[in-house]
């Protein structure tokens, strides 16, 4: 992991949530039958209105080669969907965001939950996924115009000390919308459009990453003004100002295989480090400390994204890259 110190604070607060719970997530926590079991995130949207719920889908996918078993527990009043799965909250300083299940608040144990939950037993097959959708906002209060960040936590049986954290995490943004536009009873979609002018720099980033992270090139891309992107890159921008118009279309076509192209150092984790927008609020930087997967030990980047404001929206135009010190696997 990068250790910095804003993501060590929100991990602190993570571990004192597994503590509470007398579970601690151990280092060999997916070294036997759950080795091969992956846990990940999606959100259907990145922005959500103050009065709508805030859906989280957690998914567990076998890979391994022969069935995996786990034991669901389905929560009722106080307990609520807070148990066997398990998003954590956190603004983009690293601050837990205000929880509100019952039996957190009130420090119960775990005993004494585990007395009025129902249980049952889930077989997955190989190459079977299971999703579990909960609603964000039955275990944060969510602050309005606020940025967050959600990872996930997947106990296999919550009476014993194994969990699984998601490879993936993810940004949302809570907007106060006073633009709906309701017409015989019906929201219409404009919302949409009008969330959209809430994005920060450093959120592009993160959406940017994400996408990397989870192959969606569509969306990697999305963030990107490629013809002031490539200049980034030395050995594509003398021949892309050396070229005419036509011939810039196949360079940027061939530069854009070359950034979605299947990579060995995939991203491990990141951290935003610092966003300054400049006083005109057309220019922005963005500083990310990024690892990567490398045989032995691996490899940490400092990025600083360069951002343009095109009309209302952020752009990628320019990436500065410098090693930093890797990390022993």
């Amino acid at each position: 992991m990068i250790n910095a110190g804003e993501n060590m604070r929100g991990y602190a607060i993570i571990f004192i949530l597994l503590a509470s719970l007398g579970l601690v997530a151990s280092p060999g926590a997916g070294s036997h039958e759950f080795a091969d079991i992956t846990v990940f995130n999606n959100m259907n949207q990145h922005y959500y209105a103050s009065d709508e719920k805030c859906m989280i889908n957690v998914y567990v996918h076998n890979t391994s080669g022969k069935n995996v078993a786990f034991t669901f527990y389905n929560g009722t009043g106080d307990t609520g969907d807070y148990l066997t799965f398990q998003p954590v909250v956190y603004d983009m300083q690293g601050k837990e965001a205000e929880i509100i299940v019952p039996y957190r608040l009130k420090n119960q144990s775990l005993a004494d939950i585990m007395k009025r939950v129902k249980q049952r037993r889930i077989t997955l097959v190989p190459g079977e996924t299971f999703m579990h959708a909960i609603d964000l906002r039955s275990i944060y209060s969510l602050e309005p115009d606020t940025a967050y960040r959600v990872k996930s936590f997947f106990f296999p049986d919550i009476t014993k000390k194994i969990v699984l954290r998601s490879s993936n995490e993810l940004v949302f943004k809570i907007v106060e919308d006073t633009h709906k536009a309701v017409v015989s009873g019906v929201v219409r979609p404009r919302k949409r459009r009008v969330l959209e002018e809430y994005i920060a720099p450093s959120e592009v980033i993160m959406l940017h990453l994400n996408a990397e992270k989870m192959k969606e090139w569509h969306r990697f891309i999305k963030y990107i003004d490629i013809s002031q992107f490539i200049n980034s890159y030395s050995n594509y921008v003398r021949i892309y100002q050396l070229a005419d118009d036509e011939e810039k279309i196949g360079i940027e076509e061939e530069f854009v295989n070359f950034l979605t192209r299947q990579r060995n150092d995939y991203i491990l984790d990141y951290e935003i480090l610092k966003e300054e927008v400049e006083k005109n609020g057309e220019i922005a930087y963005v500083e990310v400390a990024v690892e990567r997967f490398a045989p032995r030990m691996t490899e940490a980047y400092k990025y600083r994204y360069t951002l343009e404001k095109e009309k209302k929206y952020w752009l990628i135009t320019g990436l500065e890259a410098t090693i930093m010190k890797g990390f022993k696997q």
